[in-house]
């Protein structure tokens, strides 16, 4: 989080975990409205921090990638 803070992105009560190959930023939620979705944030979008709902729950997420055989284990 300390990189994003250098660059003055700020994202409230939502931390960043994982970026895909294209620098977009998945994170988990913690606001009181969306509490453990996971959203991600498209790089051309972070001033305006319009987040696209991935998953309703962390494991819904991993659960999702291993579904689809899209686990970064080969």
């Amino acid at each position: 989080m300390y990189v994003y803070a250098e660059q003055g992105i700020f994202f409230g009560k939502k931390i960043p975990f994982a970026t895909d190959i294209h620098g977009h930023t998945y994170l988990l939620s913690l606001e009181n409205d969306s509490y453990g979705q996971v959203v991600f944030l498209q790089h051309e979008y972070e001033d305006d921090q319009e987040y696209d709902l991935v998953a309703i729950s962390f494991t819904d997420f991993l659960n999702e990638f291993v579904s689809k055989e899209k686990t970064f284990l080969k």
